[in-house]
C-alpha cells in the first residue's frame, strides 16, 4: 500500500438534512466540534450538506467516530445514528434517524 502525501486534503460529505429539520443549531454545534477535534481541517457547509476537509492521514473511521461522540455528547445519540453515504454519491456519511 502506498504511503499518504502530507500535505494532500480528502473531502468528506456529511448530509445533516434529517437533523436541520430539528434545530439548526447542531449544524453549527458539529461543525465547531468537528473543526476543534480535526486539527488542519476545513468545514464548510453548502445546504443540507457539510463539506470536511481533512488531511489524507485522517481515515474515514476516525471522522465517523468524532461524529459519534458528538451526538452522544449532544444528548442527539438515542435519536440519530450515523451511516455511510450510499455508493456513487461523494465519500462521507449522512445522519439518519433511528
Amino acid at each position: 500500500m502506498a504511503r499518504k502525501k502530507k500535505g494532500e486534503l480528502t473531502l468528506y460529505q456529511l448530509d445533516v438534512s434529517k437533523i436541520s429539520v430539528l434545530k439548526e443549531k447542531y449544524i453549527e454545534q458539529v461543525m465547531q466540534f468537528l473543526e476543534e477535534k480535526i486539527s488542519a481541517s476545513e468545514i464548510a457547509k453548502e445546504g443540507n450538506m457539510v463539506n470536511i476537509n481533512v488531511p489524507t492521514s485522517i481515515s474515514k473511521k476516525f471522522l465517523k467516530l468524532r461524529i459519534k461522540k458528538y451526538l452522544y455528547q449532544a444528548g442527539l445519540k438515542s435519536e440519530f445514528k450515523i451511516v455511510a453515504l450510499p455508493k456513487g454519491e461523494a465519500s462521507g456519511f449522512q445522519i439518519l434517524n433511528r
